[in-house]
Formats: C-alpha cells, structure tokens, sequence
C-alpha cells in the first residue's frame, strides 16, 4: 500500500493512490461467483458456467471493476485523513485507474479543493456599536420615504 498525498498550492492536491492485487482478489473471486451463478452461456446450463469460462469473458473488465471500487474507497479516506474537501467528487477514477502486469491498481491524479485558510484572528478589529433605534425612528423614517415616493 504506497498512498501520497502533496499539496500544489492553497486549493490544488496531487493524489497517488496505488492498491496491490492481495487487496482486490478477494472482492473479485466474490464477484466472479457471483456472477458464475447469474451468466449464461451457450452450451451450459443457467448457472452452471465453469469459474475459467467466466474469468475468460469477463476477468478482465472485473478487475477493472473491483479496482475501481477499491481505488474510489482509498481515495475518500485520503481526503478524510488529510482534512481535504474536494471541489468536485473525482470524476474519471475509471479513466485514471491503471493495472500493471501483477495486477496491482494505481490512480494519480491532481484535482482542486477547497482551499486552506490560516488562522483567522479578529484582535486588530474594530466594531462600533450600533445606535440605538425605536419604534418613533422607525415610523418618522417610512413617512420621508413615503413622501418622496407620493406622486407629484
């Protein structure tokens, strides 16, 4: 598991996520059952298509799958763990996902977050108050209004 994470700037991320095939093989032998249980294929009978069959028609688009779904979970808890929120979700983990030949799973991405803002500190501000207004204020100023509205 090699994850990492760099800031860019205030609200600019790179994000590096790599997930090595101990941690995808188990939901892809779960998947790959199930779905040896729902296909069917020419020559058998509904649900009784051999594991090696199914693995050779869809092996390789299942990988991608459970990677996908793999990479999208370490992602979330990457921005949890760094305190990131990003400005979009990650659109394109699909199209970033790369597997090598031992099958492991990696994303790299840079994306835009919201940005980091220092401490703020409100010592060096000043507040006057507010005067004090009553109700005769209030009803003395909507009659100059009303008279500079009444028609002529």
């Amino acid at each position: 598991m090699s994850d990492s994470f760099e800031r860019l700037g205030s609200s600019e991320i790179r994000i590096k996520v790599s997930v090595p095939w101990s941690e995808i093989e188990a939901p892809y032998r779960e998947s790959l059952s199930k779905l040896k249980g729902t296909i069917q294929v020419r020559g058998f009978r509904p649900g009784k298509v051999p594991l090696q069959i199914v693995e050779k028609m869809l092996g390789r688009q299942l990988v991608m799958d459970v990677a996908v779904e793999s990479i999208a979970r370490r992602v979330e808890e990457t921005f949890r763990r760094e305190n990131v929120t990003p400005l979009k979700l990650p659109i394109g983990i699909e199209e970033k996902t790369l597997i090598d030949e031992a099958r492991t799973a990696t994303f790299d991405s840079q994306m835009d977050v919201l940005p980091m803002i220092d401490r703020i500190t409100f010592d060096g501000l000043k507040i006057t108050p507010r005067p004090d207004v009553t109700a005769e204020d209030v009803i003395e100023r909507v009659k100059i209004i009303g008279a500079r509205k009444a028609p002529l």
